[in-house]
């Protein structure tokens, strides 16, 4: 996993970079709304508005991440991106080694999916690109917290390649939000990361492994094989491995099939602890970096933020969860 690692393990990079180059499917848009969301409420914003709301935010993120400077990030981001970019500007901070984050794209819009609502907070849902055959899209979702209040990006996910995804209703009808605690989907937003995190740690033996389509899950299937290859190198630590939901804002807005896309945001800590004083837990890589040191006598927590997006089936349905893109990064990392 990026740049995780055990006892004399070297960091590897990261998970998603042997993906790209790849075709993805962006989420289909339905021609048609039926009457009960005409009804409800208007979209909160035109497809000219949220182009400039795009390529606004894209402007200033893309300045910030110019400038590095993790006192005064761009002011167009918030929650998990806004977590992400700061910790990753500590670490460029650091070292020159660090890696340059991608840039935020905006040539091509290639799916827009407005909610449809009156009130505050209003959300949108924007997948970007550059067009480029070696750059994967990347999902914005962003959120507006009042109506004095510009519209920040909450999750910047990048797209994994080759996924199916839902059918949504058309940008000039919008969709419906969804409540981070339905229970109208086959799990909860709020619940995703557990469940998830239970399935990244036990497998398909996992309680909730049925709800999941992992058949051509990527993601799930290195960062699950990578724990049980660090675990089993493991001869002198104990290694524990905790994943949990790590923000209470779970986005999500419906499709037509009364399921949802919802993003959410999942943290993965990983605490190594030696056995006894005659080991030592070392790490490498930008773990190393971050930490400032070889390793530690006493052990150490490492966590990785996941902004991860899922479509959800509605409950009567048989259709399995599926995760259609994530982006991972280090967060911190501190001796015990």
């Amino acid at each position: 996993r990026s740049a995780r690692n055990a006892i004399a393990v070297v960091a590897t990079g990261l998970v998603l970079s042997s993906l790209t180059g790849c075709s993805v499917a962006a989420p289909k848009a339905s021609p048609t709304a039926t009457q009960e969301q005409t009804k409800a409420a208007p979209p909160v914003v035109t497809e000219g508005q949220l182009r400039l709301i795009v390529q606004r935010s894209a402007a200033s993120i893309n300045a910030s991440d110019v400038k590095r400077d993790p006192k005064k990030p761009s002011e167009r981001l918030a929650g998990p991106a806004l977590a992400a970019r700061v910790a990753h500007y500590k670490l460029q901070e650091a070292t020159k080694f660090a890696p340059k984050l991608p840039r935020i794209a905006t040539e091509k819009i290639t799916f827009a999916l407005p909610a449809s609502e009156t009130t505050w907070p209003r959300l949108v849902m924007a997948v970007t690109s550059s067009g480029a055959k070696d750059e994967l899209p990347q999902m914005l979702v962003l959120e507006q917290a009042g109506p004095r209040d510009q519209f920040k990006v909450w999750y910047d996910i990048n797209m994994l390649p080759g996924v199916q995804t839902p059918e949504v209703a058309s940008p000039l009808v919008g969709a419906i939000p969804v409540r981070a605690d339905s229970l109208f989907l086959k799990i909860s937003p709020k619940a995703l990361p557990t469940a998830f995190g239970n399935l990244i740690d036990d497998g398909l033996s996992s309680l909730g492994a049925p709800m999941f389509n992992v058949s051509n899950d990527e993601f799930y299937k290195q960062v699950s094989q990578s724990q049980i290859t660090q675990a089993e190198k493991l001869k002198t630590a104990k290694m524990v491995f905790a994943h949990a939901l790590a923000e209470n804002n779970a986005i999500s807005l419906s499709t037509t099939d009364a399921g949802a896309l919802v993003a959410v945001y999942m943290t993965d800590t990983t605490t190594i602890k030696p056995k006894d004083r005659s080991s030592a837990v070392a790490v490498s890589g930008l773990e190393k970096i971050l930490l400032g040191a070889d390793g530690s006598t006493t052990g150490v927590r490492t966590i990785y933020g996941d902004m991860l997006l899922f479509y959800v089936p509605p409950v009567t349905s048989k259709g399995e969860i599926q995760l259609l893109g994530v982006t991972q990064g280090l967060i911190s990392i501190k001796k015990l």
